[in-house]
């Protein structure tokens, strides 16, 4: 489905008409959009952004183009990475793209077909859910697997010269890796989705992204399941429980974050409060993060965007 501009809307302004017309460029052929991504996975931090741009494609034509798209893509790295680094590099290749993209045409899909980005947001969190339940169940020795991976990390970081972590905070980033690693990477799925969906500006009398996104929320279902897990954490202190916790914390902040913007969209207060949220959790992330989950947590079970 296209975008068009309802009866009466306003004009749209220079930069709009600008990405507009990229966009028009990029799906005027197919190995266009191909091609940048595949570009963004040979430049990791343009990745979330070429995420962004298969969600696009997924929402602008169907989620069937966006596969295809994503497809040819992996063919070209398929291609480049057998040229560069022989047979080996082709099966890694295709694994990381395979994790970046396939992904996130599930939530494209969902998105495409509900054009609710709050479902997508408990498809994303009910899956990162299960993924992780059903891998702490099948892996015999997760902290094992995770200091595996950690270590690599530690030396490449030891090689750009940031000093040794001290052992109990590796310790306590052992323990709770998996659900790190889980959260983390919806976090970048959804991050790229809701990139995708600015984009595509969700025309045609649909809701618009800010307004789907300040109404954001995990709904009566997850937060019942969300609670359980973080009473079982907090009094068994066991380590499925708690790895399932940090997981949704990355939801919960989420959430937070969709309250703080729709205060400030809907209630008239002022934006440096936004300002301040961001400068929190991005710079003081032990406070920011728990203030955050909280407003999300709360905001499940009372509503706060109303009684507010």
């Amino acid at each position: 489905m296209r975008w068009s501009r309802s009866a009466g809307a306003s004009e749209p302004s220079n930069f709009w008409v600008n990405v507009d017309e990229f966009f028009g460029w990029v799906e005027a052929r197919r190995h266009r959009g191909a091609l940048l991504l595949a570009a963004s996975m040979l430049l990791p931090p343009l990745g979330i952004l070429g995420g962004g741009l298969l969600v696009y494609l997924c929402l602008r034509r169907d989620p069937h183009y966006g596969l295809v798209t994503a497809a040819f893509a992996a063919l070209i790295l398929s291609v480049l990475s057998l040229a560069v680094g022989g047979p080996a590099a082709v099966g890694r290749a295709l694994t990381v793209a395979g994790i970046n993209w396939l992904p996130l045409l599930g939530l494209a899909a969902v998105q495409a077909r509900y054009r609710s980005l709050s479902l997508s947001f408990q498809v994303a969190a009910a899956t990162g859910f299960l993924i992780l339940l059903v891998g702490l169940a099948l892996v015999p020795d997760v902290r094992a697997l995770a200091l595996d991976v950690l270590r690599g990390v530690w030396e490449a970081m030891a090689q750009l010269g940031f000093g040794r972590m001290p052992e109990e905070a590796e310790g306590a980033i052992v323990s709770i890796f998996p659900g790190l690693f889980v959260g983390f990477m919806a976090l970048g799925y959804l991050v790229s989705l809701f990139i995708g969906c600015w984009w595509y500006k969700s025309g045609d009398g649909e809701p618009g992204f800010g307004e789907q996104f300040r109404q954001l929320r995990l709904g009566r279902l997850l937060i019942i399941v969300v609670t359980v897990v973080i009473g079982l954490a907090i009094v068994t202190g066991w380590v499925v429980m708690t790895n399932l916790a940090w997981m949704f914390l990355i939801f919960l902040v989420l959430q937070g974050l969709s309250v703080a913007h729709y205060l400030v969209a809907e209630r008239g207060l002022h934006k440096s409060i936004l300002v301040m949220v961001y400068v929190l959790l991005i710079l003081v992330g032990q406070i920011g993060m728990p203030v955050l989950a909280g407003a999300g947590f709360l905001d499940n079970w009372l509503d706060v965007r109303k009684r507010i």
